[in-house]
């Protein structure tokens, strides 16, 4: 959804973010940097971001958390590693449904974490 090559019509920016769809589910991994050009290449391939059901963030690099300020909303389900900082992790907690990532488990929709 996110990197610094991109296909004609999409956008491209520092960071990463790649959606992953199995059946009706939709899963983002990273949120890239600019939340604006993620929602508008997923608006590009007809996907709004209210259907994003969870999202795991990888690490806490801002050009892989960045974007996600978009996309939070209470029911979504937000993975997130442990090594998260405590400030962030209850900031996000707030305006999501969080999962704090400890060890390797299933995430969702045949996704799974090596934690």
């Amino acid at each position: 959804m996110y990197d610094s090559e991109a296909l004609p019509g999409f956008g491209r920016g520092w960071g990463f973010s790649c959606l992953i769809e199995r059946g009706e589910e939709r899963l983002l991994f990273d949120a890239g940097w600019d939340g604006a050009l993620l929602c508008s290449n997923l608006r590009e391939l007809g996907i709004r971001p209210e259907g994003i059901g969870r999202v795991v963030l990888s690490h806490a690099h801002w050009d892989h958390l960045g974007g996600l300020t978009h996309l939070l909303r209470k029911g979504m389900h937000l993975y997130v590693p442990s090594s998260l900082s405590g400030h962030l992790k209850e900031e996000l907690s707030s305006r999501s449904r969080l999962h704090e990532v400890r060890k390797a488990g299933r995430i969702g929709g045949g996704v799974w974490t090596t934690g």
